[in-house]
């Protein structure tokens, strides 16, 4: 008996490339027994580029593609790395009005596993299954606030199980256009997802969407903490566990020569009808990017108050351990409590006042929130040149 596995993609002309690199690889790592039909939406790309996709079809791996217009121009931000192509995402139950459910798939996603098991998840009653995205609310917690969405209660919309059929009935697409255009949105399409399907999503496993950038971002003990799972103990292991790998981020491992998924990458690329087309070849090193600790700004045996602990305060901390040569007599942030059940030891602000400091390292990026930070520390009676401030990048 063929297990049948329906599975979405969009794609413009700018992605259609990599799309259909993550179309190979969901073709090379299917299961025999399993049924699979592909379907591509597709913006402004040429018929005779995309007739080539329907090389990959055999009797259990059907592609259909759909060509669409991009109604959501209005909403195209300048310099923004998603295009409005993803609203597209919106229109999907009525896109796909004779399926009742669609795994929906981004362009830049590795699949390393056959996605029947996931597919057959029971969504119920509720709109979407996904995984919960730890980056995009540590990247703009304020926003999420306005949101009203709390952790867990936000996710990423790059892999969606998605009940077409309770959307159409309940009128979803017109929910998320209108709070596209009313609503708060710091992401393209994220935002709208996340605060119109609401209570109605359930999370599933990171194996089934691993955000590359997790590895910049995090500590082996802090995706195990925040997602409740391991996946073995170095970077290469937890990626090549992954179901579905996410290549998020800046640096792609098709401009740049990325470990392991580089390499990936291209052993698929080769195997697709566009190999011949010469269309990726990297050059440039990949850097990890992480943030150094101005010890240039600090003395050594200094005692120190570290603020802030999102990834910088947890990157500045990780290398004063290793350093040995300062001492840490505090730590603080704002958002204390979140921390309570944690193996940090996260105080108020207001502890400040209490220890015995010889400086205030402050572990934050943003300038707006860093200049209050300055007039709250020099209002609770800091001397300004007790406190530091100097964000910089360094690779290793």
């Amino acid at each position: 008996m063929h297990l049948k596995v329906s599975i979405a993609y969009i794609t413009d002309r700018a992605f259609f490339y990599n799309t259909a690199v993550s179309i190979v690889s969901l073709k090379e790592n299917k299961n025999a027994q399993s049924r699979y039909d592909v379907y591509l939406v597709v913006v402004d790309v040429e018929k005779e580029l995309w007739e080539r996709l329907y090389d990959l079809n055999d009797d259990n791996f059907q592609i259909q593609v759909i060509p669409k217009e991009n109604s959501h121009q209005e909403f195209q931000k300048e310099d923004f790395p998603v295009t409005s192509t993803a609203l597209i995402k919106f229109e999907l139950p009525t896109v796909l009005e004779n399926l009742d459910k669609v795994l929906y798939l981004d362009g830049d996603m590795l699949i390393q596993e056959d996605l029947t098991d996931l597919y057959a998840t029971k969504l119920g009653e509720n709109y979407v299954g996904a995984v919960v995205d730890i980056l995009a609310m540590e990247q703009i917690p304020s926003a999420l606030v306005k949101l009203h969405c709390e952790y867990p209660l936000y996710f990423n919309s790059g892999m969606m199980l998605m009940n077409l059929s309770a959307m159409r009935d309940d009128n979803i697409p017109v929910q998320l256009l209108k709070y596209k255009k009313e609503g708060i949105n710091f992401f393209m399409d994220q935002d709208a997802l996340n605060v119109v399907l609401g209570e109605k999503a359930i999370f599933l496993p990171i194996r089934y969407n691993y955000m590359v950038t997790i590895e910049e971002a995090h500590l082996g003990s802090e995706i195990l903490e925040k997602y409740h799972v391991d996946f073995n103990r170095t970077t290469l292991e937890r990626e090549q566990s992954a179901a579905i790998l996410h290549l998020t981020g800046v640096q792609k491992p098709w401009k740049y020569k990325m470990p392991y998924l580089t390499d990936l990458f291209l052993s698929y690329y080769e195997k697709s009808p566009y190999a011949d087309l010469d269309v990726f070849n990297p050059q440039e090193e990949y850097q990890v990017r992480q943030y150094a600790f101005p010890f240039d700004k600090v003395r050594e045996k200094t005692k120190i108050a570290l603020y802030g602990a999102g990834n910088i305060g947890k990157q500045y901390y990780e290398q004063l351990k290793r350093d040995g040569s300062h001492q840490v007599v505090l730590w603080v942030d704002e958002n204390y409590q979140e921390f309570e059940n944690t193996s940090y030891d996260i105080k108020s602000p207001e502890y400040l006042t209490e220890s015995l400091l010889e400086v205030v390292v402050i572990a934050i990026k943003n300038q707006d929130i860093v200049l209050q930070v300055f007039e709250r520390l020099e209002r609770m009676g800091i001397d300004r040149d007790k406190i530091v401030w100097s964000i910089k990048w360094f690779s290793d």
